[in-house]
């Protein structure tokens, strides 16, 4: 039997918001790849154009810049996409209330895992996860007697 429990407004917006944060992101990140090599040059040739500016070693690590950036893309995506799913089940009451208690433990290890990255959706998930963890308790509901 499926318990109701109720989802607090703090704990929605936190985690509306830091998904948000994190969608914007992933963006950002998938904009600095496709546009990687444009950038690359134009910092060459600017550094070029200085006075006693080595950037050998530079143009040696740029593929594996971007390669690193790739990766964390790949990374940063996976997690949106099951952030995604298990923050809307959570958020919509779509899963019991031990699924929702469980949910809310990923979210708080998240957060400070993710505290280093992204500082701002961390701190809205680990508020957003705690507040849900202490506060998330079954819906009492009483059955509707009938007058005989």
């Amino acid at each position: 039997m499926k318990e109701n429990y109720i989802v607090s407004s703090t704990t929605r917006i936190c985690t509306i918001i830091g998904l948000i944060i994190n969608a914007a992101s992933v963006m950002g990140m998938i904009f600095i790849i496709y546009w990687y090599q444009k950038f690359f040059d134009l910092l060459v040739e600017e550094l070029n154009s200085l006075p006693r500016v080595s950037i050998s070693q530079f143009i040696e690590y740029s593929d594996s810049i971007k390669v690193i950036i790739i990766v964390l893309t790949i990374l940063n995506t996976l997690f949106l996409v099951i952030n995604l799913i298990l923050f809307s089940k959570l958020i919509n009451k779509k899963v019991t209330l031990k699924a929702a208690k469980r949910i809310t433990v990923y979210q708080i290890v998240y957060g400070v895992i993710t505290l280093t990255g992204s500082t701002i959706s961390a701190i809205l998930y680990l508020i957003s996860g705690i507040n849900s963890n202490t506060n998330l308790n079954p819906v009492i509901t009483n059955p509707i007697v009938e007058e005989y």
